[in-house]
């Protein structure tokens, strides 16, 4: 079940970084709920860091939209990725933490901030410039013996590009990473759900 399981996701992989690379890959535009799609993510990582007794913890600063219009599947793909990462390649009994937040960028559009820092083995200044290419892992005994593609760091760049975002990742050997992703997302201004005032912090333990 390990090895198909690890199979599929290789395939999907590749598939999408082919898909992606003809420009065959199209973003969809549909209405979703913020706190939903967090609460989506919060469910999928959330075993990896329980299996290894991590502390996963999701932080919610100012948000001032609720309803959003983008593609909720690729932008939780995104984000899965980077905490998936994260839980990957922290040891056991470390930290993560994944922060969003919002910023107003105009009446019909936010910029989401997305923050995701752990205490992992962390990553040299020379690989930290080679890890948005393809199939591009560390070379190292600990590395290999942690199952992975080399692809998903490449797969969140394009779909980052794509969605006219910015990702960036900074890293120190034994020190852990951090990765930054900013992206602007459109407002669903007919649901009025937000009340364009910042709501209350929420900080959640998984």
């Amino acid at each position: 079940k390990t090895a198909s399981d690890l199979l599929m996701s290789l395939v999907n992989d590749v598939l999408d970084m082919s898909r992606i690379d003809s420009g065959r890959l199209t973003l969809n535009e549909e209405i979703f709920s913020l706190s939903d799609l967090i609460h989506d993510i919060a469910v999928i990582t959330r075993p990896q860091a329980v299996q290894k007794q991590q502390q996963l913890q999701i932080e919610i600063g100012q948000i001032y939209e609720e309803g959003l219009i983008g593609d909720p599947l690729r932008l939780r793909q995104i984000l899965v990725n980077i905490i998936g990462n994260a839980v990957k390649y922290t040891q056991q009994d470390g930290k993560i933490r994944a922060d969003f937040s919002q910023r107003q960028a105009d009446k019909d559009n936010i910029i989401l901030d997305f923050i995701c820092e752990d205490n992992g083995i962390g990553m040299s200044q020379e690989f930290l410039k080679r890890i948005f290419i393809p199939f591009e892992r560390v070379n190292n005994t600990t590395i290999s013996k942690i199952e992975g593609s080399g692809l998903g760091m490449s797969i969140v760049k394009k779909l980052v590009d794509q969605m006219e975002g910015t990702v960036e990742v900074e890293s120190q050997i034994g020190k852990g990473s951090l990765v930054r992703v900013t992206l602007p997302i459109r407002i669903d201004t007919k649901g009025d759900t937000g009340t364009g005032e910042p709501e209350q912090s929420v900080l959640a333990d998984i």
